[in-house]
C-alpha cells in the first residue's frame, strides 16, 4: 500500500500519534466500535450484501454489522458506488486506514 501524501497542516506521524492516544483512552472492548478498519468495512459490506450467508464471519460479528450499519447505493450509469452508513446517527462510515487521506482532501476543499 502506498504511503499517504504528507500535508503541512498535520503530518501523518502526528495524526497517527493523536489517533493512538485517543484509542488508548477507550476501553479495549470498545476500540473496534470506535473506528472501523478497512477489513471491518469490507466485512460489513459483504454481510449486508449477503444477509443470509452464515459462512461470513461469526454470528456475533454478523449481528454487529446488521445492527449497526446499512448500505446506500450511489450508483451512476457508469459506476456502482456502495456507501456504508452507520444507522445511528445515520452518518457515512470511513475506514480508519483512510481517515488521514479523507481529512486532507476535505480540508483542502475548504
Amino acid at each position: 500500500m502506498n504511503e499517504p501524501q504528507e500535508y503541512p497542516f498535520l503530518s501523518h506521524a502526528i495524526f497517527e500519534n493523536l489517533l493512538a492516544k485517543y484509542l488508548d483512552s477507550k476501553l479495549a472492548n470498545r476500540r473496534r466500535k470506535t473506528f472501523i478498519t478497512c477489513e471491518d468495512f469490507d466485512f460489513c459490506i459483504k454481510v449486508l450484501q449477503n444477509p443470509t450467508d452464515t459462512t461470513i464471519g461469526t454470528a456475533k460479528d454478523r449481528y454487529w454489522a446488521k445492527k449497526s450499519f446499512t448500505l446506500r447505493d450511489l450508483e451512476t450509469q457508469t459506476n456502482s458506488i456502495i456507501q456504508l452508513i452507520k444507522l445511528d446517527p445515520n452518518l457515512s462510515v470511513y475506514p480508519i486506514d483512510k481517515i488521514y487521506e479523507y481529512y486532507a482532501v476535505y480540508t483542502k476543499e475548504l
